[in-house]
């Protein structure tokens, strides 16, 4: 179906791969020149943070972890098990600097921090005020820009919905503790009503921040419908947006369009929310809002689909 998708985008398998083949390998080069900088430091460029100390490791490592997103974007598109692969290096890169971009990552590519939920919840409670002994002592901080608050929340929400097939035994009421400490932190956020741009698209952050405020709610009728209405909104987005990329046909066919062709947030978020309704109910609700399955507009909820149910699938391996 994937393949499929990049004939409708009017895009060569071949030159999809190449890309990808080409982004992995820069990545890798760029994990190297980390490790060599890692060997060589000296206590005293770490201290000082200088370009060959602790600055020269983030750039690398952001560096090399963006880069990895960018591949997985595109290898979704034909072989689904190399585009988890790349999420979770990219997430594990995100998380070694304290992105919480990288929490996302790692839940939508099926291998969810569970044991981090209760301290991500503790820093989610205490940015917003609240009283809580979780967490590390310092707040990380790029976890004050609501940009990286919405991709927690996002996250937490994702795995608690997988704390039960991931943990056995459970313990009881585990799940729904966690919603209900999360609920309350995000309902009441000023996230909530936020306009700081989100993703590739730039979305306003309170999009993503309330779809994460449904996805904490348990056999909720609206909140599906909420949610359903908010990804038929990113769809059309979506679509506009690869439409206006083409006009640059050299770039469009060449796989170096400025876009994510892949937009990792849209096919996270549907994961996500195929993970916590069920496939069939998204899409079915999301086609009732009048965006064709066939279309380009749906193609980012049909991978994230791909994704929920290959990564069930090598989980249970």
């Amino acid at each position: 179906m994937a393949r499929r998708d990049l004939e409708e985008l009017n895009l060569d398998l071949g030159r999809v791969r190449s890309r990808t083949d080409f982004l992995e390998s820069y990545a890798n080069t760029t994990g190297r020149e980390l490790e060599d900088l890692l060997q060589n430091e000296t206590p005293p460029a770490a201290s000082e943070g200088s370009t060959e100390g602790r600055e020269g490791n983030w750039i690398l490592t952001m560096e090399a972890a963006s880069v990895l997103r960018e591949a997985a974007s595109w290898a979704v598109y034909f072989d689904v098990d190399r585009a988890i692969m790349l999420l979770n290096r990219s997430g594990f890169l995100y998380q070694s600097v304290e992105m919480a971009f990288g929490s996302f990552l790692l839940t939508v590519a099926g291998v969810p921090p569970l044991d981090e939920l209760p301290s991500d919840i503790g820093l989610l409670a205490r940015l917003h005020g609240q009283a809580s002994a979780a967490g590390p002592a310092t707040i990380p901080d790029s976890l004050y820009h609501p940009q990286q608050q919405a991709y927690l929340l996002l996250a937490c929400a994702g795995m608690a919905d997988k704390a039960t097939g991931y943990r056995r035994p459970q313990p009881a009421g585990e799940s729904s503790r966690y919603r209900q400490t999360l609920h309350a932190i995000a309902a009441g956020s000023p996230i909530r009503q936020g306009v700081l741009p989100f993703g590739s698209l730039g979305i306003p952050v309170r999009v993503p921040w309330d779809i994460g405020v449904h996805l904490l709610q348990e056999s909720n009728p609206e909140s599906l419908d909420v949610v359903a209405r908010y990804l038929a909104l990113l769809c059309r987005r979506y679509a506009e947006t690869m439409e206006s990329a083409t006009v640059n046909d050299y770039l469009w066919s060449h796989a170096a369009a400025p876009v994510d062709v892949g937009d990792i947030e849209i096919i996270g978020i549907a994961a996500l929310a195929a993970a916590h309704f069920g496939s069939e109910e998204i899409i079915a609700s999301i086609a009732r809002l009048g965006v064709r399955t066939e279309d380009t507009s749906f193609i980012p909820v049909r991978l994230g689909s791909e994704i929920l149910e290959r990564s069930d699938r090598l989980r249970d391996l």
